[in-house]
């Protein structure tokens, strides 16, 4: 009798503690599940900070699973935006964006993370949302562009993969057409990003198609007449360098110190170049005086200013009478 006591206790123990861990199991399953969905849900409306609180630590060791903590992982070490602003450059020709890359545009760690979540998505991807699609064939422009044209002309055989990644871009061609619409509305930020297309497809002829520079100069004037800054800083750098024009060069000197109060240690170096030593020091007291990356070449331009014909470094434009 005291036996079968025991046994029936036993009995009752083990059939409690299975019932408590299959509710246990159960509510483990039903969190993942949630959190699956939760994290699902964030890339079918492509919102990209909660992909990284949805997904990044996620449990799980589905195709799924694991092709969504891959993204969430490069989001949280290079933003969206930034992975955006890296493939804009990258828009016009798929070559651009491996010259800008091997020029080191991006940082080292940079190239390391857009590396890596190119192999893992290559490694584990379900490419099952036009989102993920869209990323990867994104990641596969910046980090190797010759897979990309190979992509196309696998495409063009009919391969349904690279059918499916191609028509992902189309996304990419109407944020083109948008910016060419907005470009002709003069807009001063996509005049600015039409001008860099052009202006590094420039750099990468090896120089050679001006015409590709004289568009890009285009857009980059109109972009500057609205008040863009980034494009009053690329012409100077053109009007120096590319196609040298002095006037052009001095005129936009005096309108980048005269706008945002930069630019003061060029424009002493041009007057100083052009025989205006008072205007020069004008300039290079104004840059000491402002402080920053200029201070302390400004301040020994100044000691050299009545020693030297010239700057330590040469002129860049000089005219014999004075500017």
């Amino acid at each position: 009798m005291r036996y079968d006591m025991i046994m029936k206790i036993v009995l009752i123990t083990l059939i409690t503690y299975i019932f408590t861990f299959a509710l246990e199991s159960n509510a483990e399953v039903t969190k993942r599940l949630t959190d699956f969905e939760k994290c699902k849900n964030s890339f079918s409306v492509e919102n990209h900070k909660n992909i990284i609180k949805n997904c990044l630590h996620m449990t799980g060791k589905s195709t799924d699973v694991e092709t969504y903590k891959v993204i969430a992982e490069l989001f949280e070490q290079v933003n969206y935006e930034r992975i955006n602003s890296i493939f804009d450059y990258g828009e016009a020709d798929p070559l651009i964006a491996k010259m800008l890359y091997n020029k080191k545009l991006y940082t080292s760690l940079e190239k390391y993370y857009l590396t890596q979540a190119f192999k893992n998505l290559e490694l584990n991807s379900q490419m099952n949302t036009e989102f993920i699609n869209l990323i990867y064939a994104k990641l596969s422009s910046i980090t190797n562009s010759e897979y990309f044209d190979y992509l196309q002309k696998s495409a063009d055989l009919g391969f349904y993969k690279s059918i499916m990644l191609l028509k992902s871009v189309e996304k990419w061609k109407k944020y083109k057409k948008k910016l060419r619409d907005t470009v002709d509305l003069n807009d001063k930020d996509s005049l600015y990003k039409i001008g860099m297309q052009q202006f590094n497809s420039y750099i990468d002829s090896n120089y050679k198609r001006t015409d590709l520079l004289d568009s890009a100069i285009v857009d980059f004037e109109k972009s500057q007449s609205l008040g863009h800054k980034g494009s009053l800083a690329t012409l100077i750098a053109i009007y120096a360098r590319n196609k040298q024009n002095k006037e052009r060069y001095f005129a936009l000197l005096k309108e980048e110190v005269s706008n945002y109060g930069i630019g003061y240690l060029l424009l002493g170096n041009y007057y100083w170049c052009n025989g205006n030593k008072v205007m020069a020091k004008e300039m290079f007291v104004k840059s000491k005086d402002k402080g920053g990356l200029n201070a302390s070449e400004a301040s020994y331009s100044l000691e050299d200013l009545n020693k030297l014909d010239a700057p330590y470094n040469g002129c860049l434009f000089k005219v014999k009478n004075g500017s």
